[in-house]
């Protein structure tokens, strides 16, 4: 599916008519931020209990949550640390959301064999809803 259709999708799944209508509006950053990832759908290693393999980074008093998401099934296969571990598939527009309600920092997409990656982070995310928020006011009240 395409960004679009993911949305239209995962706004229809819901029961509840307020969070269908915040969803439509979040639609122009999650379309937006989704296009920037350049990929319609990620693979993310899991555990064998089906979560997803978070990485915790430490660098001094800094610690960073962060889910590394790959282009490729076989990228993601590789990254697995365990055989018990597997890959799942997810949607660009999922994985958006994840990143504002699970308890990791970052999403670092990995769209190449290379060890670059480009990093969104909830920080910048919420920032960027928060600028279409002060547009619409009253829209998250």
């Amino acid at each position: 599916m395409d960004y679009q259709q993911q949305l239209s999708h995962l706004i229809e799944q819901q029961s509840d008519p307020e969070l269908q209508f915040r969803l439509s509006s979040l639609a122009p950053v999650l379309l937006a931020t989704a296009e920037s990832l350049g990929q319609y759908h990620f693979y993310v290693p899991t555990s064998a209990k089906g979560d997803w393999v978070v990485t915790t980074y430490r660098r001094k008093e800094e610690t960073k949550r962060v889910l590394e998401v790959f282009s490729r099934r076989q990228m993601a296969r590789d990254r697995c640390q365990s055989a018990s571990e597997t890959v799942t598939a997810i949607g660009a527009i999922e994985l958006i959301l994840s990143l504002l309600v699970e308890d990791f920092d970052s999403v670092v997409a990995y769209r190449s064999d290379d060890s670059s990656g480009l990093e969104l982070t909830k920080v910048a995310l919420a920032a960027r809803i928060q600028a279409l928020t002060n547009q619409s006011p009253g829209l998250f009240a």
